[in-house]
């Protein structure tokens, strides 16, 4: 991990986090000039835009919290819709890579690689966390333990690289992505998928009349340790060196109905228009430039 200290609670919980660590720079462009944005932890750094906890709870303890299965609980609930939703996101990638070997980072259960299985792709992930490891064993899918920066690829390649909904949980989202953009083959795509804090940020807002925090975390939860803007990760991207080929809303709606489809189909127009929306989350399609 990148630039950071740790520190320890005074009292120790099994089911909360105790040990807890600060960054001495920005975890994505890894700049010195950010501020505390919000009371306790939410920083912002202006160079690049991103918001990032600091102090945070360290991999360890993380790791520690999904381990005890309480967040794959509850997305077991779910899995039906979950599926819909992978199939919605190959999708997304298909028109630009339609064979080929691909990886998935931050695998979880194991869902999306066997929509990608069906459709023809030779597949790997990695994962982190304990449940998510027995599942891709018994799918018998290939397996990376770890995460992605520690992972030795040796001198594999791959035309596809797939990160939905992981990029926000990392402690490094710039070493990541730029480790992602050197694991592709010349040519090859990234889809990336992460909450929109465009949305949030206006509910943040409306928080300090007294509403819910919604940039929370806890202990078996999801834990979300960075924040981003559309535009705030299209510069990233860009910076390293992607060709954004798409970009929209990601549908994380539970159902069908014609309600949550137009509100996707509105979002995913604004997007093509300007390059921006206000939706739930939101996914790039990227290309590493032959």
């Amino acid at each position: 991990m990148d630039h950071q200290k740790t520190m320890s609670s005074k009292e120790t919980f099994p089911d909360a986090f105790t040990e807890f660590e600060e960054f001495d720079n920005c975890p994505m462009c890894h700049g010195a000039n950010f501020k505390l944005y919000d009371q306790p932890t939410v920083q912002l750094c202006a160079d690049c835009g991103l918001f990032f906890h600091s102090p945070c709870p360290t991999q360890q303890e993380i790791k520690r919290s999904y381990d005890s299965g309480a967040t794959y609980e509850a997305w077991s609930h779910a899995i039906d819709n979950h599926k819909r939703q992978f199939r919605v996101r190959l999708n997304h990638i298909l028109p630009h890579a339609a064979t080929g070997r691909l990886l998935d980072v931050g695998m979880g259960s194991g869902l999306f690689l066997k929509e990608a299985v069906a459709a023809g792709f030779e597949v790997e992930g990695t994962e982190l966390a304990e449940p998510g490891l027995e599942a891709a064993h018994e799918f018998g899918f290939a397996v990376h333990n770890g995460q992605l920066t520690d992972i030795d690829f040796g001198m594999r390649r791959y035309d596809v690289i797939s990160m939905w909904h992981v990029l926000e949980h990392v402690p490094n989202p710039g070493t990541v992505l730029k480790k992602i953009f050197e694991l592709l083959n010349p040519g090859g795509v990234f889809a990336v998928a992460v909450p929109n804090e465009s949305k949030r940020l206006i509910l943040h807002q409306l928080n300090r009349l007294g509403g819910v925090p919604v940039w929370d975390w806890g202990w078996g939860t999801e834990i979300h340790l960075n924040h981003f803007f559309p535009q705030t990760l299209r510069k990233h991207l860009q910076k390293i060196g992607f060709e954004i080929l798409d970009f929209g809303m990601d549908d994380v709606y539970p159902d069908t109905s014609l309600r949550s489809r137009a509100i996707i189909t509105g979002h995913n127009v604004s997007s093509k228009i300007f390059r921006w929306n206000f939706g739930q989350d939101m996914y790039f399609i990227c290309r590493r430039p032959l």
